[in-house]
């Protein structure tokens, strides 16, 4: 992981970016209401509600009313949609 502390991320790399949220997140699962807070601000839930009525989204698991998201299918999902652009 390349941070120059530990509140810093290297947002050069987007692959090491998204590891650094998982490896923050701690958890197996992220749920759809948290996504925000997962993302940093990147994702809302009523973006990836919609997106998974869609079919574009990760793929979610649900339990009763409530949404989840495997927290490694949400990074590689997140990491396919990332377009880097030259500085």
């Amino acid at each position: 992981m390349n941070t120059n502390n530990d509140n810093e991320i290297n947002i050069q790399e987007p692959n090491s970016f998204f590891h650094t949220l998982a490896e923050r997140w701690g958890h197996p699962f992220v749920p759809r209401s948290k996504v925000g807070i997962f993302s940093g601000g990147l994702l809302h839930p009523r973006t990836m509600a919609n997106l998974d009525s869609l079919g574009l989204g990760p793929g979610k698991i649900t339990h009763g009313h409530r949404v989840v998201y495997q927290t490694s299918a949400l990074i590689e999902w997140m990491e396919r949609r990332t377009t880097k652009h030259a500085a």
